[in-house]
């Protein structure tokens, strides 16, 4: 559309691309040098391996959207604006709401079935997966956030971000898992995170604790 400034859509794509790059492991790399082992037969040393090659190129997508951001727009992501106590206590809600969904998914909390899942060296390395996997959905989110406000003009609070996030992150677990409940579960999750963001006053590195709570417990 005519007038649209995209710049900042095109990096959150950016960002979802770079998620997406685990597929391309997982396609076509994987195959070949675990002649052709199905992931659901990995063993512990091939599912650190994947891990570490993902998080490889997650943080490579992370650094390099951080610095062209700042180089290209004058964009910095690391905001350190105080959040209000209002603000914090919603954020601690919706928190708790993800926690819950969580746990009448899992039964029991998330981190703790995965605890007791696991050996504590996958453990570890599937959390630190998490770690880097929650700063490129953070970064779909600002980048979705700031489309929608350059262009828009919108009204301040609203979770544009999260509906970037919604339609990006929360479809593709359809595609991936084949799983409408599983798809839209993760939605709300993304409007949720959009929520924390908007209500911490896209304070980064609060937000990216608050959201890496609600996904891991």
């Amino acid at each position: 559309m005519k007038g649209i400034k995209w710049d900042y859509l095109n990096y959150a794509m950016l960002a979802f691309l770079g998620l997406g790059l685990e597929m391309g492991l997982l396609l076509f790399v994987e195959p070949f040098i675990f002649s052709g082992t199905i992931t659901s037969q990995y063993s512990s040393l091939q599912k650190i391996i994947h891990w570490v090659a993902t998080m490889f190129l997650w943080v490579g997508m992370i650094v390099y959207i951080i610095v062209d951001l700042k180089k290209v727009k004058k964009f910095d992501v690391f905001n350190y604006t105080k959040p209000s106590y209002k603000g914090i206590v919603v954020s601690i809600i919706l928190v708790i709401i993800c926690i819950g969904m969580n746990y009448y998914d899992w039964h029991t909390l998330k981190i703790m079935a995965e605890f007791q899942s696991k050996s504590f060296i996958l453990f570890l390395f599937q959390y630190l997966y998490y770690f880097v996997e929650i700063g490129l959905v953070l970064l779909i989110l600002i980048c979705g956030q700031a489309f929608f406000e350059e262009n828009f003009q919108q009204r301040e609070g609203v979770p544009y971000g999260g509906l970037v996030l919604c339609f990006t992150w929360g479809i593709v677990h359809y595609l991936s898992k084949g799983s409408l409940s599983t798809a839209m579960a993760v939605m709300i999750y993304s409007i949720l995170f959009g929520l924390i963001y908007t209500n911490m006053k896209k304070n980064t590195l609060w937000t990216y604790l608050l959201i890496l709570l609600a996904f891991i417990i």
